[in-house]
């Protein structure tokens, strides 16, 4: 009897442990979750909230994050990650009232980071010793860039370079990448927006192709449309990443023959002193745009009092820009200057009027053979007047190449004279 009472007991108090302890388990105390900072995209250079895509070699990117915490924020660093290795770049200067902050770093992207994809990573630790993450990515791609870009003689002019139908360009681009290139591509954009793929090279270089230096050459259509047209240098590397750059020409189109074209001498402003036989467009010494496109204009006139005969010269003659040297934007005011070469005492017969009146004749493409074997007789040639029957014929080649025939057809010698003339370009 003793022992079950003893038993009973002994149930009694394990029992009345058992609902203590059920009751604790049933009430537990609340727990309070604190945050942790805040961590946020605020603007990239190259507008992208995910990542700042494809990023040249040799550039940079500005990177704007922000972090907040009600706490207070304790530190916020900033570390570059490519591959496995981690870099720090930079740490914000904080104090202790600061809860939000605003960090703007510059995201170098250099030759050695030969890694596919690199990672900037924010990292905001606030007073409670809490962590907050923002990761972004950009992508490695190639740099490249134009270093040369010829056009048989007609060179760039500010942003836009002159180039006439039938002319050559010659473009010469370097690029590099930290993984391998597998093309370098040429694209064609025409004035309708229209872009064409005209070549893609895959680069020559042994071993690993991290570099190359690329020249393309192509050659405009006689037939071209006048507007403003762009050469588009792109390179692509093994992981799909591209970049390009451009560079935008100015098309003028070229015309077959002009009549009656007019310039007056250096004292004489009532219409043009210069001419360009790209486009047959003439140029009054006071013109802004003569120095503005003194990369398109071929011939200067002017008369010689000391020698009293009227000449046309080329912009690169000397004597071209001394009998402009009170005009504004006369020769000696030009920041490019074209090379014109002549031919005189052109045989009439061999060039006879069907140059001038008939478009089938083979006059014009004969013009050439004049200054076979580099002949010439020079950047200055005297301006006559003969007679209807017997036209004074002046040949000439413009620094692009192209050959043409002058007929002249009258003359008023004097500073403020004038000489009229007919012009027939070769088809070349």
């Amino acid at each position: 009897m003793t022992k079950n009472l003893r038993f009973a007991s002994v149930l009694l108090v394990s029992a009345v442990i058992g609902l203590v302890s059920c009751k604790k388990d049933d009430d537990p105390s609340p727990v309070v979750s604190v945050p942790g900072p805040t961590v946020s995209f605020v603007k990239a250079s190259v507008p992208n909230a995910n990542n700042i895509g494809d990023l040249q070699q040799d550039s940079t990117a500005a990177l704007t994050v922000r972090a907040q915490s009600a706490k207070g924020l304790k530190s916020f660093v900033v570390k570059k990650r490519v591959g496995s290795l981690e870099f720090t770049l930079g740490e914000a200067a904080l104090v202790d009232s600061n809860k939000r902050k605003d960090v703007t770093i510059t995201i170098p992207y250099t030759y050695s980071d030969t890694s596919s994809s690199v990672q900037i990573v924010f990292i905001a630790t606030d007073s409670a010793d809490k962590v907050g993450r923002y990761t972004f990515t950009y992508f490695a791609a190639p740099f490249i860039k134009i270093t040369n870009a010829v056009t048989n003689g007609v060179f760039p002019k500010g942003s836009v370079a002159p180039f006439v139908g039938g002319g050559q360009v010659t473009i010469t681009a370097n690029t590099r990448s930290g993984t391998d290139i597998t093309a370098v591509n040429l694209y064609l954009k025409k004035q309708n927006g229209s872009v064409s793929l005209l070549e893609s090279r895959t680069p020559a270089v042994f071993d690993s192709p991290k570099a190359t230096t690329e020249e393309f050459t192509y050659t405009l259509p006689l037939n071209v449309t006048r507007g403003i047209i762009s050469f588009i240098v792109e390179t692509v590397n093994n992981t799909g990443h591209k970049s390009s750059t451009s560079i935008v020409y100015n098309v003028l189109s070229p015309t077959s023959s002009l009549t009656n074209v007019s310039l007056c001498a250096q004292s004489c402003n009532s219409f043009g002193n210069f001419f360009s036989t790209l486009d047959g467009v003439t140029y009054k010494s006071s013109d802004p745009n003569a120095a503005e496109y003194s990369g398109t204009i071929d011939l200067v006139y002017y008369y010689d009092s000391a020698a009293n005969k009227s000449y046309l010269a080329s912009p690169t003659y000397a004597k071209s820009a001394n009998q402009y040297n009170s005009t504004l934007y006369g020769p000696g005011n030009w920041s490019l200057k074209r090379s014109t070469q002549f031919r005189k005492n052109v045989d009439v017969d061999a060039f006879n009027e069907n140059v001038f009146t008939d478009p089938t004749s083979d006059g014009r493409d004969r013009i050439s053979e004049l200054f076979t074997g580099g002949g010439s007789d020079g950047q200055l040639m005297e301006v006559k007047e003969v007679s209807a029957a017997n036209p004074y014929l002046i040949a000439y080649k413009n620094q692009s190449g192209r050959y043409g025939l002058i007929k002249v057809n009258s003359i008023v010698p004097g500073a403020n004279g004038k000489v009229n003339f007919d012009i027939r370009y070769s088809n070349y």
